[in-house]
């Protein structure tokens, strides 16, 4: 299986080791709803906001939709 990556995430996970790692150890089904999450917005401004808000998600470890699992 492989992922295309939006540029802007690309992008950061060349310039941050730490946070790469962690995306790395995601399951490709987390990694996919991520790379979803910031290629789906149309403004660029949005897909920043998008980024800044899934980093530290990311590096938790954590899926974007985990919240809403065994509920």
């Amino acid at each position: 299986k492989t992922l295309v990556l939006p540029q802007l995430l690309e992008k950061v996970l060349k310039e941050n080791k730490d946070l790469k790692t962690a995306f790395e150890k995601l399951t490709f089904g987390k990694q996919k709803e991520y790379a979803t999450h910031i290629d789906e917005a149309k403004r660029e401004a949005t897909k920043q906001s998008r980024l800044e808000k899934i980093t530290p998600m990311i590096l938790d470890g954590r899926g974007l939709y985990d919240k809403y699992k065994n509920c």
